[in-house]
């Protein structure tokens, strides 16, 4: 009831960003239709049976964890696992495959004719982050985003959250 992984977004529009290619994809991480496509990406029950089979593990939609005293369920939004839902919420955001290698192409911006591709970070000594940024990998690709996992030691990915150099990344939560 008090452990949860989080797929952490970094939605900071200067620190670390250093070209327009990375400011267009920091402004797309902003976007609230494009995390609630990358939320029904993901298959958050598949991914709890497959670190731990049976009912020690469940979907975690964000927030407060459930054993917490203030945690409320009414208002938690959980956004299931669809990915009709999310390849649709990516075509109203204009990204569609003009090249058929199956991932979806940026049609505006600087990223103009690219995949869109993002890359997650894991930190090695996290077991259960590693496991689930693998398990995001086909996850993203069957949407049409690419998603590229890096392994990191636990140092190399706090010197990236400190200086903002990252997109994604799996994390531990703690019990705060």
């Amino acid at each position: 009831e008090l452990d949860g992984y989080s797929l952490e977004v970094n939605q900071e529009l200067t620190l670390g960003v250093s070209t327009p290619e990375q400011k267009a994809i920091r402004e797309l991480l902003r976007n609230a239709t494009f995390r609630e496509a990358m939320s029904y990406a993901i298959d958050r029950q598949g991914i709890a049976q497959s670190l731990v089979p049976g009912t020690f593990m469940r979907p975690f939609a964000g927030g407060l964890m459930p054993g917490s005293p203030y945690f409320d369920r009414s208002s938690v939004v959980y956004y299931a696992y669809n990915p009709d839902s999310a390849k649709a919420l990516l075509a109203q955001l204009g990204f569609k495959d003009t090249n058929g290698d199956g991932y979806v192409n940026w049609t505006t911006g600087p990223l103009k004719g690219q995949d869109l591709a993002l890359t997650v970070v894991a930190a090695q000594d996290q077991h259960g982050s590693v496991s689930i940024s693998q398990a995001l990998v086909p996850l993203f690709q069957a949407v049409g985003i690419e998603l590229n996992e890096r392994v990191l030691t636990s140092t190399v990915r706090t010197q990236q959250i400190d200086t903002g150099t990252w997109e994604l990344t799996v994390n531990r939560l703690g019990q705060e």
